[in-house]
């Protein structure tokens, strides 16, 4: 082989060595990024929900009980004035 001919190859086989690394080095960091979120997203997963809004949903509901414990009591005090002044209430 002649120099011209090994520079020749040269030329084309180290940037595809290069190109070759490079490609393998984005694939294997990608997977130890999909692997590291997959980990992420089975233990947020196995929470039963975030503390504060589980806080807050029970606070929720809470206000809502009363609430209807008041509307009871509202229906309850119109229907006793609609008996007693006989008036036609809907």
């Amino acid at each position: 082989m002649t120099k011209d001919q090994l520079i020749q190859i040269a030329v084309v086989v180290v940037p595809t060595l290069i190109a070759v690394g490079g490609f393998l080095a984005v694939q294997e960091s990608t997977a130890s990024d999909v692997m590291a979120l997959e980990e992420a997203v089975s233990v947020h997963s196995s929470l039963p929900s975030h503390p504060v809004g589980a806080s807050q949903m029970e606070s929720m509901r809470e206000e809502q009980r009363l609430m209807q414990s008041d509307l009871v009591t509202v229906r309850e005090n119109v229907a006793a004035i609609c008996a007693a002044t006989g008036a036609r209430c809907k």
